[in-house]
């Protein structure tokens, strides 16, 4: 193995082991030995957006599309690095651009309901999601997202599945997600099954130490706090 592929190799290391700072710095050692090296911008863009800094990613990430290696998993995260930014019809391209790269990959089914949801595009994005439901996808920010869906449209019983479904999920990332997420997901959750009590306390809680520019990407999970404040500001003026 030559020294190149042994140092993305380290980087690729140090970033799933979350260590992005030491990674960020293995992978400019590269760029200075080599500049066109697949997988290095798009490591610095994952780690962008880690740290919390999506204007970045979205740059790394074009620049690995200038090396000519497009592929699905680059399109949905460059979707993901705009919408972060609110440029919700760019990531709509990417995302689509992904699907036909690759129209098995269901990941794009998530973030496509996710942004029609903040758009407020209920029914298109209770038909991405659920389409991603029957495919057997697993994931929490699905059954956060039809949560949400279920909570609007007051579909009981499959509001009472998806939070089951999401409390599990959020169960085995307690480890893996930040404190202020964990503690605004566990007080929507609340929310949405009517424990208004613990939801305030806990979205209270949550939203001091969220970044300030209002959005995340985390273990796959894009969260806004956009729709918490609305449970918040109900909560406070006793509509709720």
């Amino acid at each position: 193995m030559g020294e190149i592929e042994e140092l993305f190799d380290k980087a690729k290391t140090l970033s799933l082991r979350g260590k992005w700072r030491e990674a960020r710095s293995v992978y400019e050692k590269i760029i200075q030995k080599a500049e066109e090296v697949p997988g290095v911008y798009l490591g610095l863009g994952e780690i962008a957006l880690h740290e919390g800094n999506p204007e970045a990613a979205e740059q790394y990430f074009r620049k690995e599309k200038e090396q000519g290696k497009i592929t699905p998993r680059l399109e949905q995260l460059l979707a993901v690095s705009m919408i972060l930014q609110g440029k919700e019809k760019e990531s709509i391209e990417e995302l689509e651009h992904s699907l036909r790269l690759d129209p098995k990959d269901t990941r794009p089914y998530i973030y496509l309901g996710y942004i029609y949801l903040e758009q407020g595009e209920t029914d298109r994005a209770q038909g991405w999601l659920e389409m991603a439901k029957e495919e057997g996808v697993e994931s929490l920010s699905l059954d956060l997202y039809l949560a949400r869906i279920y909570y609007l449209k007051k579909e009981r019983n499959k509001l009472k599945r998806v939070i089951r479904g999401a409390e599990e999920k959020l169960s085995m990332l307690r480890k893996v997600l930040s404190s202020p997420l964990l503690d605004l997901i566990e007080g929507e959750l609340k929310f949405l099954t009517g424990n208004f009590k613990e939801a305030m306390s806990l979205i209270e809680k949550g939203r001091k130490n969220f970044p300030k520019k209002g959005s995340i990407f985390e273990a796959g999970i894009i969260y806004s706090l956009a729709e918490v404040e609305k449970h918040l500001e109900g909560l406070r003026r006793g509509k709720i």
